[in-house]
């Protein structure tokens, strides 16, 4: 080990003595997430126990300030690029202590502690060689975005972080009035135990970590390799590249695309951050070109009484209009259109009612309806542009039966991890 290196390693152990030789004390006012927390004295107590709870053992206390060493700068560069609030970084200490294959027991895995549904509601694989929930890259973009999701419905940070744990459901049927933007609020003894656990996190490490920029593992994109070739190519032994892989459950990368892989710092000089970097713009550059094709080949349609609901391409039913009719102005077959609409040939066509030539989504235009008198369930769904079966699903209906008037309906998912 280079002088550099031994002096790295020396500063983390000095800074970390020196948070046990000054006694971290919880304030009266702090800052999460560009809001101002005032914690009254009782809440200040529940949260210095868990300080000091957190801080008592100086071996633990810079194992975890090791692994933040590591993974922080990356964590912190994905919530750059998400626009999610740095101190959300902290959190990942509070889920699972940046182990990557940490368990819960509810089955929560990972980094960031995903249940398997949620994970894979999120864009994450997980099967038999791959679960991406360990995966620091994947899994940190996974859990940036679930959060903006979760602060859609509040506007409100300190809500998004309760949702973390219990839905966004449960913290919005736990409100009295309609969420706000606030800037400013009070943590009580009332407040969430797992917002006071995360400021608890937060006050413990922030004065630590804040002091490391340099991590000692780095990122190549790998697709359908061996580790065996990877080892060659990096001059790593491929048990080190197994251990800081754990996301990886066989002894090849697979080919469906490129993989965030951790190897030490220094390893290899051939792939690196930058050319990462570049391949993110080459890919999003392509994502965009995809997309303006198929706006041509939408505008490619007959346009007849064509509109445009929730971005996909649909069309209001005139009188005389058969479902072959329609089918044929989108220029798709019959079965596709009736699956599209989830409707069967028999199921007679409505004049006015929207039908559509994609898919239908599995949210709809608005968060919430309100139910008026004589509505039909599916009629709505092909209104909002929303499968029908998720509208059902996120209301907890058994089917398309008799909704009291009056009745809030959601039309987005409430996410529960």
């Amino acid at each position: 080990m280079n002088n550099l290196k031994w002096f790295e390693l020396a500063l983390i152990y000095f800074i970390a003595t020196i948070a046990f030789g000054q006694a971290l004390q919880v304030p009266e006012k702090m800052t999460f997430a560009g809001m101002s927390l005032t914690i009254d004295e009782k809440a200040r107590e529940e949260i210095q126990k868990q300080v000091d709870f957190l801080t008592r053992s100086e071996k633990y206390f810079n194992i975890k300030v090791q692994r933040a060493r590591a993974y922080f700068p990356i964590i912190e560069k994905i919530f750059a690029e998400e626009r999610l609030p740095d101190d959300f970084k902290y959190l990942v200490i509070q889920e699972s202590s940046l182990i990557a294959d940490a368990v819960s027991p509810s089955q929560a895995v990972g980094f960031w502690q995903f249940k398997d549904f949620t994970a894979k509601e999120m864009g994450l694989r997980i099967d038999h060689k791959v679960d991406e929930r360990m995966n620091i890259v994947n899994s940190s973009y996974a859990a940036a975005q679930y959060l903006k999701k979760c602060n859609y419905y509040f506007n409100n940070w300190i809500y998004a972080l309760q949702s973390y744990n219990e839905g966004s459901g449960a913290v919005l049927r736990k409100l009295s009035g309609e969420p706000s933007g606030a800037k400013e609020t009070e943590i009580t003894t009332d407040t969430y135990w797992y917002v006071k656990t995360f400021l608890a996190h937060k006050i413990a490490f922030q004065n630590v970590v804040n002091e490391i920029s340099d991590s000692p593992v780095a990122l190549i994109e790998v697709e359908n390799k061996s580790i065996s070739e990877i080892a060659n190519e990096v001059r790593v032994e491929e048990n080190k590249l197994l251990e800081l892989n754990k996301w990886l459950k066989t002894t090849h990368v697979p080919n469906d695309k490129k993989y965030a892989f951790l190897i030490p710092e220094g390893a290899t000089q051939f792939v690196t951050n930058d050319a990462i970097a570049e391949n993110r713009k080459e890919e999003s550059a392509l994502l965009r070109e995809n997309k303006l094709a198929e706006k041509i080949e939408d505008q490619k349609l007959e346009t007849y009484s064509q509109i445009e609901i929730n971005g996909l391409p649909a069309i209001r039913a005139l009188d005389g209009d058969s479902y072959s009719d329609l089918a044929e102005k989108g220029r798709i077959s019959l079965s596709n259109f009736l699956k599209f609409n989830e409707i069967n040939i028999s199921y007679p066509i409505q004049v006015g009612c929207i039908y559509f030539f994609k898919k239908k989504k599995k949210r709809g235009t608005h968060k919430v309806y309100t139910i008026k008198k004589d509505d039909d369930l599916w009629v709505l769904s092909q209104q909002f542009g929303m499968q029908l079966k998720f509208l059902l699903k996120y209301n907890r209906l058994q089917n398309n039966s008799d909704v009291p008037e009056g009745t809030i309906l959601l039309l987005r998912s409430m996410i529960h991890k």
